[in-house]
């Protein structure tokens, strides 16, 4: 049985990690791999708090008789949408923004991802979580697959347009407040677009098309907010 969990562990955080390295060659300046480490850890632990929250709630949505639509619908596309995007945010605000690390606007968009991939490591191990063994390797890989192709890839790119806001805000001081507001609630509203999507796709097929639509045009997004940034001077303290 240790074997399977090995592999489990591995399928888990694969697509973080292949992600991840993707994303850091857009830096020119390497970030120390110390930071980078401290960032994705506590992009693990971020779901933590969410889970937290998101449990009582959904035991009341039973409580009170919610329909399996409705409570799929609050508590994927609000709830899961508004608490993990405030994680991965607050992850950023209190292991970086303060870091001597952080010398360049870019490198805010850099850990905004990391803290992102971080997070999506946990969830994939609760999402690819074996309910009994054995299991099927080859449903692991599949698996695993689309999470890399999927929610992975939509936890990065939503994070790499709320770093974008974070590292805006730093430059422009006076309108501090309004961008890391906008990129957040930029986020929140991505973020829950997607998952709608997923949930509804399940009613009309019509909806299955609007999450690869939204994750190729964030893709195209971030690499243009990449863009951005690297013509901006150093703005971290």
């Amino acid at each position: 049985m240790s074997i399977y969990y090995i592999i489990f562990i591995i399928l888990s955080f694969l697509p973080s990690i292949a992600w991840l390295l993707f994303f850091l060659q857009e830096d020119r300046h390497p970030e120390p791999a110390k930071m980078l480490l401290k960032v994705f850890f506590w992009g693990m632990i971020a779901p933590l708090p969410v889970i937290a929250i998101s449990f009582p709630i959904n035991i009341w949505l039973i409580k009170i008789g919610a329909s399996p639509f409705l409570i799929s619908f609050v508590m994927i596309v609000a709830v899961a949408a508004i608490t993990e995007e405030i994680a991965k945010y607050l992850v950023v605000r209190q292991t970086v923004l303060k870091s001597p690390e952080c010398d360049e606007p870019l490198d805010l968009m850099i850990y905004a991802i990391t803290a992102a991939l971080g997070f999506a490591a946990l969830e994939n191990i609760v999402f690819l979580f074996p309910m009994e063994f054995p299991f099927s390797r080859g449903v692991m890989m599949i698996e695993s697959y689309f999470r890399f192709i999927s929610g992975t890839f939509l936890h990065a790119l939503v994070a790499g347009v709320m770093g974008y806001f974070i590292a805006l805000s730093v430059y422009y001081t006076k309108r501090r407040l309004l961008l890391v507001f906008t990129g957040l609630s930029l986020a929140i509203v991505l973020h829950a677009t997607y998952n709608f999507s997923i949930i509804y796709s399940e009613v009309e097929r019509y909806a299955a098309v609007i999450a690869p639509f939204l994750l190729i045009t964030l893709f195209i997004v971030v690499f243009f907010c990449f863009k951005k940034l690297r013509k901006m001077p150093s703005i971290c303290k």
